[in-house]
């Protein structure tokens, strides 16, 4: 996966998505398939009880955590 698009990482149970990145500040369709398939990938694991999505351009502040199960 593109890191400018999105990663993951998952630490004690919490689930963390960074879309974008410093060079890349704007949502399109590549980046909505890439945070779908991530959400689905950690939908059936059990070891994560937190998503947490965050954006990575110091441009935008939006932060969204979601219990999961």
């Amino acid at each position: 996966m593109n890191a400018d698009v999105l990663t993951t990482r998952v630490a004690d149970g919490i689930a963390v998505i960074t879309l974008g990145s410093a060079k890349r500040i704007y949502f399109d369709e590549e980046m909505g398939d890439a945070l779908t398939a991530a959400l689905d990938g950690f939908a059936g694991d059990a070891n994560v009880r937190v998503q947490f999505k965050k954006s990575a351009s110091p441009k935008t502040a939006g932060t969204v955590a979601i219990p999961v199960g």
